[in-house]
């Protein structure tokens, strides 16, 4: 039997903002991003932003938002609740993007975030060059360096 869970994938509207916080909050807890910060991609106050909610069994379960910005695009936040993390839903979020989106995308991905790394390298994205620092830790933590990625 399958690990993968076939989700119904919905375009983002203003009213996913509560649920793309909270699923925000559980996969990144360092770096919280507040209901009204998702709405305000949803106003179009940040350009020509896209994405995508994926939807299993009536509950809201993990997102995907970018930004074109005349012949590029980035991925501005993706995630999926870690309960839902490895059954291929980012897969088919991201495939729902790069179907959508006919320009080269980059986007930032911690170094330490081997499944990531690996879904996008599965998807044709290359690592381009490291960011030092990109990603500031609370506390003592420190930061952690970022990948630029691209495909296209």
């Amino acid at each position: 039997m399958s690990n993968e869970h076939v989700c119904e994938i919905a375009l983002l509207k203003k009213e996913h903002a509560e649920s793309m916080a909270f699923i925000h909050a559980a996969c990144f807890p360092y770096d919280i991003w507040s209901k009204e910060t998702f709405e305000s991609f949803c106003d179009e106050l940040w350009g020509n932003v896209i994405g995508w909610m994926a939807v299993y069994e009536n509950r809201e379960v993990g997102f995907i938002l970018a930004r074109q910005v005349i012949d590029t695009a980035e991925i501005l936040s993706f995630a999926a609740l870690p309960d839902f993390q490895g059954k291929g839903i980012g897969r088919q979020l991201l495939n729902q993007l790069m179907d959508t989106i006919e320009v080269p995308l980059f986007l930032e991905v911690s170094v330490d975030n081997k499944s990531a790394i690996y879904l996008y390298e599965s998807a044709g994205f290359k690592i381009m060059t490291t960011r030092k620092n990109y990603y500031n830790m609370p506390g003592h933590m420190g930061s952690k360096d970022a990948y630029l990625m691209r495909c296209g």
